[in-house]
């Protein structure tokens, strides 16, 4: 099934994280996801692992349903309507939470508030997996600026996490060569993805932070 990358890296990504992690089999992940929570799948493949799929978008879970049972995990992944602002899970429930794809920005008022509000959920010793766009240029280009005028630096990222008192053990900007599926199935925004200003005022930032 041909389904458009909202975010630079893909699976590659996903995958490595899964081995930052740790993970096995008796692993819990929550997957926090704008798009299809392909990345909720990867992890239940990778280590068969158990996995809650949150999302706001029926179509596109519907259609995550079917990824799921395709690559032979639908008895692992669970898969919810909810809205991520009421989550509510008991102390420590995961082992790992991944939100790629600018989850935490899309899905609450800011990272950090997204942060505040998930950190209990996440076990003394799991990690949080997220991927967002980032400014690497200050001021950041118009162009930029007018799409994304809320980004942030990688330097406040990982400094937000720091400061609720999680350890950044993988940092790196998404390479080059993880952009091209993402921007060949950008449709109309294709043009600013490959210009000049998108090039060097953005970068897509990757961080697995352990608690």
């Amino acid at each position: 099934m041909d389904i458009p990358l909202h975010v630079p890296g893909g699976p590659e990504y996903t995958r490595m994280a899964v081995r930052v992690a740790g993970l096995t089999a008796e692993s819990r992940c929550l997957n926090l996801s704008i798009a299809y929570n392909l990345a909720g799948v990867i992890v239940a493949r990778t280590v068969g692992c158990q996995v809650l799929a949150i999302s706001q978008h029926v179509e596109r879970l519907r259609m995550a349903r079917e990824i799921a049972a395709q690559a032979g995990v639908d008895h692992l992944v669970r898969f919810e309507i909810r809205d991520a602002h009421r989550l509510a899970f008991p102390v420590n429930s995961f082992d790992c939470i991944v939100a790629e794809g600018g989850a935490l920005r899309w899905l609450f008022d800011s990272p950090e508030a997204a942060v505040v509000h998930l950190l209990p959920f996440l076990a003394p010793g799991g990690v949080l997996a997220m991927s967002d766009f980032v400014y690497t240029l200050s001021p950041p280009p118009e162009p930029v600026r007018e799409r994304f005028p809320h980004l942030w630096t990688e330097r406040k990222y990982t400094n937000m996490l720091e400061a609720h008192g999680l350890t950044n053990e993988f940092v790196c900007w998404v390479a080059r060569r993880g952009w091209r599926a993402f921007i060949a199935t950008s449709g109309d925004a294709r043009d600013f993805w490959e210009s000049r200003e998108a090039r060097s005022g953005l970068a897509c930032l990757y961080v697995v932070a352990r608690k």
